[in-house]
């Protein structure tokens, strides 16, 4: 979708001293599913520690953004901008306002569906909250999306984490096991043992991405994993189990509306 938003020099200015004025962490996540889910796994994490300002998650639209620009002032120690795919000169602009310090892809999508040239323009489009990353910013990719992975080879930053379920990830999920209405567990990075309320592979990953983040907002592993199985579970709608008697039932109602 090509979206068109104008903002006069004022407001532009104004914009740009805001965020020129919080010098804590600016996360921008984008990705065809899991960022609403990723977001809120950070937020489990990160809110040990400080204040997070989100917005209303699941509408990465270009209001929502600005309404969090607009909400950010030092009462908060970090900051979310999830982002919807949009196309357009300003949505470029809005992401250049933002400059994330952190840039998360969680996945873009199949090679297969499109022509070569196609499929690097929609890469970069689509994950464009990357190449908008402030001065030494850090890119967190999906290894296993093939067109996510390929990125590293067109954003401008050198730091880059990957994620996935091979051994040559910098964060990788092993030996998951699925473990009924207790959710699934699996092995991180070959040590240590996550058992946590998710019920789809999709979950792991996000589960990965907000690990990785985590660790480069220098929280240490296993106090990320043990705030996640003490505190986590999915929101409500998006693939949380319900039970109903004795029966259960996967709630993926958000998914339908």
């Amino acid at each position: 979708m090509t979206i068109e938003r104008r903002l006069d020099n004022a407001i532009r200015k104004k914009y740009i001293a805001l965020r020129r004025g919080f010098n804590k962490p600016v996360i921008g996540i984008m990705g065809m599913l899991g960022k609403t889910s990723v977001i809120h796994m950070l937020s489990t994490i990160l809110s040990t520690r400080g204040n997070i300002l989100s917005g209303n998650t699941g509408t990465g639209n270009w209001q929502n953004n600005i309404h969090n620009l607009e909400q950010l002032n030092t009462n908060y120690d970090y900051a979310f901008f999830e982002f919807a795919y949009y196309r357009g000169n300003n949505f470029a602009e809005l992401l250049r306002l933002i400059k994330p310090n952190i840039g998360i892809i969680t996945n873009i999508g199949d090679a297969h569906l499109s022509y070569l040239g196609n499929m690097i323009k929609n890469a970069v489009e689509k994950s464009a909250v990357v190449k908008y990353l402030a001065q030494n910013g850090l890119a967190i990719l999906n290894k296993d999306d093939e067109l996510s992975s390929a990125l590293s080879d067109y954003i401008a930053t050198t730091n880059i984490v990957k994620y996935g379920l091979s051994n040559g990830s910098d964060f990788h999920a092993a030996d998951i096991k699925f473990k009924g209405p207790k959710g699934m567990s699996f092995i991180l990075n070959g040590k240590i043992k996550v058992n946590l309320p998710i019920y789809s592979i999709q979950d792991v990953y996000n589960t990965l991405a907000a690990i990785a983040c985590a660790v480069n907002l220098d929280f240490n592993i296993q106090e990320i994993v043990d705030i996640l199985e003490d505190k986590f579970e999915l929101s409500k709608g998006r693939g949380r189990v319900i039970k109903i008697n004795k029966n259960y039932i996967l709630d993926e109602s958000y998914i339908s509306t």
